[in-house]
């Protein structure tokens, strides 16, 4: 069940005083979801672009070196 159809129904059985808060609580929860999905995202990205770059700082440290053999 996700975590949005638990809530519904956690509101559906909580004083109506107390909805308010409990939305508010679901909304945190989802803002921190999507955070933490942003971030593991940003991760991968990086990790990505940080082997990129390593292949090209070796493909250069090769030709430089490649170069001033000749």
């Amino acid at each position: 069940m996700k975590l949005s159809e638990e809530l519904w129904l956690l509101t559906q059985r909580t004083p109506k005083d107390q909805q308010p808060l409990l939305k508010a609580l679901g909304k945190l929860l989802e803002d921190q979801r999507l955070w933490r999905e942003a971030w593991l995202n940003a991760e991968s990205k990086v990790e990505l672009l940080t082997s990129e770059l390593d292949m090209l700082r070796s493909q250069l440290k090769h030709r430089k070196e490649k170069e001033s053999n000749d």
